[in-house]
């Protein structure tokens, strides 16, 4: 920008802290693990549905003494700069009444009726191709199957206790592999199982080649992100109901409900997170410690959330605050893409497209040269909005 006498330069910084991660195809990563081209998610607010999408540009930068936004509560944790964009849903008046509109603001242009979203539906698979059965038998496996060191796999349930879940497993590997197999009937190299019941357990045994599948989806109890990608959002929401069933726990809060899985190895429990995801569910992950004969064991609790939307500025703390240290985002198409802190998720935005310009623009006596970003929708938009200006795209310190 310049006016009579002098000329300003202006530089917008929209990025998120180090300890801020992204949801890519491959799982939760630091921005120090991402390259261009990696796939990430990108949620489309003209439709409301995320879709994977390759970084374009990875945009990180050294800052000192930078004015930083810190927001901190249950349900969101968040350090960016002042012109980071912010996807929301926003309260506004319209002649029908009070309604939420989709709306991109900068971090110093939020107010409490800013709503985020922590959850978004996933566009479907390409070719997906998986019995249900399956599907459900992952469920039951990789939370309280045995994998035996021969590549088999034992299933098991009180059928006393629990003749509902006995039922849903017998159903699932009929569907798949037919009725139950003595060793008499079976062929080499053919997937069979059968089942007996002991000391008040039913046990169903797979052999080498029903248990294959299974392994493949989740080898050694780990919900591989590839395999889960393959599958639909009915699917997925098998998958994760089955899951939950097997090994999660559900209870009743003040009228709300408060539904959980843990795990005692943090793989295990960010796979089952990235399912949830994926099923389009809003989750949170943290570490806890599970006390067992006076020692303290490690667990990393998934939880699913019931809110789909969080308030940033009404959240514990949210509060202006002075940052040094690395920033960053990525530059993604959708201008989106799904962001992790402290263990918890929400959506969030990058680069902008002329804020600071049409603040510059209302002072008399300063008129707009020349303006960059490393974004080509900003520069577009920046572009339709100051047509007279000069416009470059990338990075101004190179």
């Amino acid at each position: 920008s310049r006016n009579d006498n002098d000329a300003l330069t202006v530089i917008d910084w929209f990025c998120a802290d180090t300890e801020t991660e992204i949801f890519t195809a491959r799982g939760w990563r630091r921005y120090d693990q991402v390259a261009v081209g990696d796939l990430v998610a990108s949620l489309n607010t003209a439709d409301g549905v995320a879709r994977w999408v390759p970084v374009q540009r990875m945009n990180i930068f050294d800052l000192a003494d930078e004015k930083m936004l810190k927001v901190e509560g249950k349900a969101l944790s968040a350090l960016v700069t002042v012109g980071h964009r912010w996807p929301v849903q926003q309260r506004v008046n319209t002649p029908a009444g009070r309604r939420s509109v989709w709306q991109i603001r900068t971090s110093d242009q939020l107010t409490l009726d800013s709503s985020v979203v922590r959850s978004a539906s996933f566009g479907p698979p390409e070719g997906a191709s998986h019995d249900d059965a399956l599907v459900e038998l992952v469920g039951w496996a990789w939370t309280e199957g045995s994998y035996r060191a021969n590549g088999g796999i034992h299933l098991s349930q009180s059928p006393t206790v629990n003749p509902g879940k006995c039922e849903r497993i017998e159903k699932a590997l009929a569907a798949l592999y037919g009725p139950p197999m003595g060793r008499a009937g079976r062929r080499v190299g053919r997937p069979a199982w059968n089942v007996a019941d002991y000391e008040g357990t039913r046990y169903w045994r797979l052999n080498v080649a029903a248990a294959a599948p299974i392994l493949a989806a989740a080898p050694d109890h780990v919900l591989d992100p590839a395999w889960l990608l393959t599958l639909t959002a009915e699917q997925l929401d098998l998958l994760v109901e089955t899951s939950m069933l097997a090994d999660g726990t559900t209870r009743v809060r003040n009228g709300a409900r408060d539904s959980s899985l843990s795990q005692n190895r943090q793989d295990r429990a960010e796979a089952f997170q990235f399912a949830a995801i994926l099923a389009g569910r809003a989750t949170s992950i943290h570490r806890w410690e599970m006390q067992h004969k006076g020692a303290a064991y490690p667990m990393w609790r998934v939880a699913l959330l019931e809110r789909i939307t969080a308030k940033p500025l009404r959240q514990a703390t949210a509060e202006w605050t002075t940052y040094s240290g690395i920033v960053w985002c990525p530059t993604v198409e959708h201008g989106t893409w799904l962001c992790r802190r402290n263990g918890l998720v929400h959506w969030t935005g990058n680069c902008g497209a002329g804020g600071s310009s049409q603040g510059m623009h209302s002072i008399p006596g300063v008129r707009m040269e020349r303006a960059a970003n490393h974004w080509e929708r900003a520069i577009e938009s920046h572009a339709a909005n100051f047509p007279t200006v000069d416009h470059y795209r990338g990075d101004i310190r190179e």
